[in-house]
């Protein structure tokens, strides 16, 4: 496999990893938002350890989270750089200019 295709898989995998994060960590903002809800309506439901444990479930994969969008972003520059957007209009200027 040449490098653009590779790095197309690559892409691939961490854009299924980052739906994958952002389903759980809507599904843990979720739980923490009700746990809190309810703590505020009055209903203890929740021990303060679980409470807490909510919370952190909520942020936990946030770095991760960031550090794959920026993987994705690096990735999309490769794959323009190798693509030649905006390379073929210089070389086919500096064709012109050589004459």
């Amino acid at each position: 496999m040449n490098e653009a295709s590779d790095l197309r898989q690559r892409r691939e995998a961490l854009q299924v990893q980052l739906e994958a994060l952002r389903a759980q960590r809507a599904r843990a903002s979720q739980t923490n938002s009700f746990a809190r809800s309810r703590d505020r309506a009055g209903v203890a439901d929740y021990a303060a350890a679980d409470k807490k444990d909510f919370a952190d479930q909520e942020v936990s994969g946030d770095a991760e989270l960031i550090r794959i969008r920026q993987e994705i972003a690096l990735i999309d520059g490769q794959l323009r750089e190798q693509s030649g957007v905006g390379g073929a209009a210089r070389r086919l200027t500096g064709r012109f200019r050589k004459s």
